[in-house]
């Protein structure tokens, strides 16, 4: 048996015994069956290369039960897609978490390391305010911003709308550990 099917089997065992404080009640039997099986697809979606689909079985996973192991898994399929902001957001939930192993924080900490250099800051503005703001055509905001937006670094189309106005797009480079601005009429 290869040392990743030795950790799947750890990791789904884990998944079967966790106890998870939570309001819902506790997940029954076929629940718990439902969430490994869905676990151990996500693992063997991820070693086929098929990124989305260990994604989608990993959330259905932690839906179900939610478990700081599934939502290790979760940060690093969102690395290996190159979506920096949310790998980060899911790994700095579980970089510390004790029912991780040490060799499994250790790798949290490292990835969560990496994926930050790789997110830079959009600040945007707008006369008038109240423009609706999307990036990559995912709507994400509407000016003004209380904060500048989390983006992963690289080029963006960053487009703008308010009532009565057109549509307006314009093209940014993003840097690591970097802010960019804009403004739009």
């Amino acid at each position: 048996m290869n040392v990743r099917a030795c950790i799947a089997r750890a990791l789904i065992g884990a998944l079967c015994l966790s106890t998870v404080p939570s309001i819902a009640a506790e997940p029954d039997a076929a629940a718990k069956a439902e969430a490994a099986k869905r676990f151990d697809r996500g693992l063997q979606l991820f070693d086929e290369g098929d990124n989305a689909g260990a994604l989608a079985e990993f959330k259905q996973t932690y839906t179900t039960l939610p478990n700081p192991v599934v939502l290790y898994n979760i940060g690093l399929v969102y690395a290996a897609m190159g979506r920096p902001v949310d790998a980060v957001e899911a790994l700095k939930q579980v970089a510390e978490d004790q029912s991780l192993s040490a060799a499994q924080r250790e790798r949290a900490q490292k990835t969560l390391a990496d994926q930050s250099a790789r997110i830079g800051r959009l600040s945007i503005t707008s006369s008038p305010p109240g423009a609706r703001i999307s990036v990559d055509g995912v709507d994400l905001a509407t000016t003004p911003l209380s904060a500048p937006l989390q983006v992963s670094t690289g080029s963006h189309v960053v487009g703008a709308v308010a009532e009565g106005y057109a549509l307006a797009r314009k093209e940014v480079v993003v840097a690591g550990n970097a802010e960019a601005s804009l403004h739009f009429e």
